[in-house]
C-alpha cells in the first residue's frame, strides 16, 4: 500500500516536472521570438534612421532660410527627406502601429508647417518664430525616433536578462539530476 502512494507521488511528480519543463520550453521559445523580433526591428532602426538623424535633417535645416521678401525657401530637400522618412517607414505600419502613426503624425506637422509658412510673406519679427517653431517641431521628430530606438535597446536587455534567468534555472536543474 505505502509502495503505490509512492509510485503514485512519484508519477506526479514526473507528470508536474514535464508540465513544467514544456512550460519553460514554450516561454523560452516566445522570449526567443521577441529578443529576434527586437533585433531585427532594432537592426532595421538604426540602418534606416541613424544617417538621417545624424546628419542629412541637420544639414536640410540649415538650407532653409527667409529671403529678402520675406519668403521661407530652401526647405526642397527637408521636404523630400520628410517624403523619405515617411515612405520608409512602413515597415513599422506593420511591426509598431503606435510608433509609426505618432512619427508619421510629426513628419506630417513639420511638412504642414513648412509649405504653409512658405506660402505667405514672413515679417521681421516673424522670423525668429518660425524658425523657432521648425526647430520645435524637428525636435519632436528626434525625440519620437529616439524614444523607439532606447525602449526597443532596453527592451531588448530585459528580454535578455528574463531568457539568462531561465538558462539558468535550466542549467541548475540539469546539474542536480
Amino acid at each position: 500500500m505505502r509502495g503505490d502512494r509512492m509510485e503514485i507521488a512519484a508519477l506526479i511528480i514526473s507528470i508536474v516536472s514535464l508540465i513544467a519543463t514544456i512550460a519553460v520550453g514554450i516561454y523560452d521559445k516566445k522570449i526567443d521570438k521577441k529578443i529576434s523580433n527586437i533585433s531585427i526591428s532594432s537592426d532595421y532602426f538604426n540602418d534606416l534612421y541613424r544617417d538621417i538623424l545624424l546628419k542629412t535633417i541637420p544639414q536640410d535645416r540649415k538650407k532653409i532660410t527667409i529671403d529678402r521678401n520675406g519668403k521661407l525657401v530652401g526647405s526642397d530637400d527637408l521636404i523630400d527627406t520628410l517624403k523619405s522618412i515617411r515612405a520608409d517607414s512602413a515597415y513599422f505600419l506593420y511591426t509598431d502601429k503606435v510608433f509609426y502613426k505618432e512619427l508619421i503624425s510629426c513628419v506630417q506637422e513639420l511638412e504642414d508647417y513648412i509649405v504653409n509658412t512658405e506660402n505667405k510673406q514672413v515679417t521681421g519679427e516673424e522670423q525668429t518664430e518660425v524658425f523657432n517653431n521648425i526647430s520645435n517641431k524637428i525636435t519632436k521628430i528626434y525625440s519620437v525616433m529616439t524614444q523607439k530606438c532606447f525602449d526597443g535597446q532596453s527592451s531588448q536587455n530585459t528580454l535578455a536578462k528574463i531568457k539568462d534567468f531561465f538558462k539558468k534555472r535550466k542549467g541548475s536543474k540539469s546539474n542536480v539530476s
